[in-house]
């Protein structure tokens, strides 16, 4: 017997999925999240790095930074 998958059941439930998923704007990334993501220690991201000029300020939240201004800072 041949497995049937209806595709377009399968692509609305991945457009679906993709619609409810954060914009990567609003994504936000604790101090772990940021070390791994530039490669450092996550003592040095919290001693060093967010203290640099320049570097992103934490949000309202406290311990938490966009994931989009992270990326840029660490593309300059």
């Amino acid at each position: 017997m041949e497995d049937s998958i209806d595709l377009d059941l399968l692509a609305d439930k991945i457009a679906n999925r993709i619609l409810r998923a954060p914009a990567t704007s609003d994504v936000l990334w604790n101090a772990e999240e940021c070390s791994k993501y530039l490669r450092v220690s996550k003592r040095y991201f919290a001693e060093h790095l967010t203290k640099k000029t320049g570097f992103p300020k934490r949000r309202a939240t406290g311990g938490l930074w966009l994931q989009s201004e992270i990326v840029r800072w660490a593309r300059r």
